[in-house]
């Protein structure tokens, strides 16, 4: 017997893909200012870091000379570069936390096919309300699987940059205590 329903999986998609714009967009107003400002903090933080390496190890030579500094000088120096590195380091992995934040519309948009392969196995011998019902079932899956990693990334960027803070406040400390030994 010819089924009498026909399910229209471009509408089910196209459903799938407005409601996916609306949650995009709420989900960027809300947290999309904090994200930046994560982000723009990170930045700062690698291109100062990167500063601080890269002129105090251009002028490490000048900076360890004999002047009569303490023997353990030096050792600070290098422990401030291992700390600014992974200032760096930490940062940068909050801003590869980030791409996965702003990566949710590409992953909507990405799993269109496999949404529109799944509103295809939908059995239109169902009852309309049956239709109705698996449909909604495959849109929360697929909005699921969209957002699923927003909360790990969000959480990752967070203690990333955290960690980044820590790290660069202790090298700028130990710089500054090497540079106080230096002086004195």
């Amino acid at each position: 017997m010819p089924p009498t329903t026909r399910i229209n999986t471009d509408h089910i998609v196209e459903t799938a893909k407005n409601a996916g714009a609306e949650v995009s967009k709420e989900i960027t107003e809300v947290h999309g200012p904090i994200w930046e400002g994560q982000e723009n903090l990170a930045k700062l933080i690698i291109s100062l870091s990167s500063a601080m390496l890269v002129g105090s190890v251009t002028f490490s030579g000048s900076l360890v000379g004999n002047n009569g500094s303490p023997p353990d000088s030096p050792l600070l120096l290098i422990l401030s570069w291992i700390l600014l590195f992974l200032t760096m380091c930490s940062a940068g992995l909050s801003l590869w936390f980030s791409l996965t934040l702003k990566g949710f519309r590409a992953r909507l948009t990405n799993a269109e096919p496999s949404l529109k392969k799944g509103a295809e196995k939908i059995d239109p011998n169902l009852t309309p309300e049956q239709i109705t019902e698996k449909s909604v079932e495959l849109v929360r899956a697929y909005a699921n699987a969209a957002t699923n990693p927003i909360g790990s990334a969000d959480n990752g960027a967070r203690y990333s940059l955290n960690i980044s803070l820590v790290f660069f406040c202790l090298g700028l400390g130990i710089f500054l205590w090497f540079g106080a030994l230096q002086i004195t």
